[in-house]
Formats: structure tokens, sequence, C-alpha cells
């Protein structure tokens, strides 16, 4: 249920971001297995590429676990490594349509 709400009110920011007209897309996945961290990507083709990763600390809520930041520019051997890893989690995943 927890699941079905949040992606209503991610259906709601899709909504909102397309009538501003933004730049870009704004896109959801789903996945079976147990998630062990997230992943914000913007722009990841660009040389100006950001990242932001939070691995889940076990015993931790996810609101106090570390978020790494970082551009392909200044670290691309780290925006490699976490960029291959994201796209073997998002091999089977399937795409939300809102």
């Amino acid at each position: 249920e927890k699941i079905k709400e949040v992606l209503q009110r991610l259906g709601e920011v899709h909504r909102e971001f397309e009538k501003a007209h933004y730049a870009g897309a704004f896109e959801v996945y789903t996945y079976r297995h147990i998630p062990t961290g997230y992943f914000l990507v913007i722009d990841p083709e660009q040389d100006g590429a950001k990242m932001n990763v939070s691995h889940y600390l076990y015993g931790q809520r996810r609101a106090n676990n570390p978020v790494l930041a970082f551009t392909k520019h200044d670290h691309p051997h780290l925006f490699k490594t976490y960029w291959e890893s994201l796209q073997w989690m998002m091999k089977d995943a399937r795409r939300v349509v809102f």
C-alpha cells in the first residue's frame, strides 16, 4: 500500500513537471529485488553530469544515511562505477507509466 501511495504522489510530480514544460524527463522504475540504496542522476550523457548515491545502512533510518554527491567531470571513475551499477540494477526494471 505504501508503494502505491508513493507512486501516486510521484505521478502528481510527473504531471506538474509536464505542465511546466521542463527540459528532460522525470522517470520512475520499479524492480523486484530488495533495494540497497538509491541513485539520482542528472544528464548522465553530459560531461557535467551529476549523481547522488545513498547506500541504505542496516539499523539506520533512511533519512540518516549519508549521500554521496559528485559529478562526472570531477570524478569520472567513480561516476562510471556507479553508472554501471545502476545499469545492472535497471536491467530488469519496469518503467512506470503515469
